[in-house]
């Protein structure tokens, strides 16, 4: 491995590893000057054996709501960027859609979830959607952003060729817009995560919600703590995968050189 990679890992792995470690400190010296019991407060290394032994409670959980958070992902992807795009072609439709994507916005999750579990239920269907209500605005946002962001001149010489309004959708206005598009779901994925825990919390049997809700039941904090712990490396994991998936599309649109300056 050559000097130039070593050292962009060191940048890219130190920093986070630093910051960790810093708070991991900061918690510790707050927790003994603090003077809180242990079962309220626990120490750092029982957070981190529970988060390995009690994997069998831990795991199931997190993957239900790893898979509400990337459904409802998906489904406020699918929607927020067909409402950018469509925003952006058709000036009524903007005056539509927007407005009431702030409303939506306004409402308070903890108000609307507890109506979405009556109506459909403790299924799944519930949870996906108030994390995609969560996690949609952000994205649709952007996309709108992003597909208004491009240069008069490309439109002056896309109209000079003679160019179809598809044309210059596709060949001109989407690919200036996928940064932005990217932007907004990396925005959304730990919004998605923050959106399943919350409908989680209002009515559901299984999740990270109920488990958290029945550990402080029984002061079991480390279990809390470590459930924290899984919440956080979801909502990490979920960026890394955008942010590979976007280096990818990055790099067959504009081509390897372009990727440093995107990042």
């Amino acid at each position: 491995m050559s000097r130039a990679r070593i050292g962009n890992l060191v940048r890219t792995v130190g920093g986070p590893l630093l910051a960790l470690t810093v708070l991991f400190v900061a918690y510790e010296l707050w927790r003994r000057i603090s003077g809180q019991p242990t079962f309220l407060v626990p120490d750092t290394p029982d957070v981190i054996v529970a988060a390995f032994t009690d994997v069998q409670t831990l795991w199931p959980a997190a993957w239900v709501t790893l898979k509400e958070a990337i459904y409802g992902l998906l489904l406020a992807t699918a929607v927020g960027w067909t409402l950018g795009v469509v925003a952006q072609e058709s000036k009524i439709l903007e005056k539509a859609v927007m407005p009431y994507a702030v409303v939506s916005q306004a409402i308070p999750t903890l108000a609307i979830a507890p109506l979405l579990i009556l109506w459909f239920g403790f299924t799944l269907l519930p949870k996906i959607l108030v994390a995609a209500l969560l996690c949609f605005f952000p994205i649709l946002i952007n996309t709108h952003a992003g597909m208004r962001s491009l240069e008069s001149e490309y439109l002056d010489l896309m109209y000079s060729l003679e160019a179809g309004r598809w044309q210059t959708l596709f060949k001109v206005r989407l690919p200036a817009a996928v940064p932005f598009m990217f932007a907004g779901l990396k925005n959304g994925c730990v919004l998605a995560v923050v959106g399943a825990l919350v409908a989680e919390w209002v009515g559901a049997h299984e999740g990270m919600g109920p488990l958290i809700i029945r550990s402080l039941g029984v002061f079991k904090t480390t279990i809390v703590f470590a459930a924290i712990l899984y919440l956080s490396f979801m909502s990490i994991a979920l960026f890394w995968v955008v942010s590979a998936i976007e280096r990818l599309v990055l790099r067959i649109l504009y081509g390897r050189q372009s990727i440093s300056t995107a990042a």
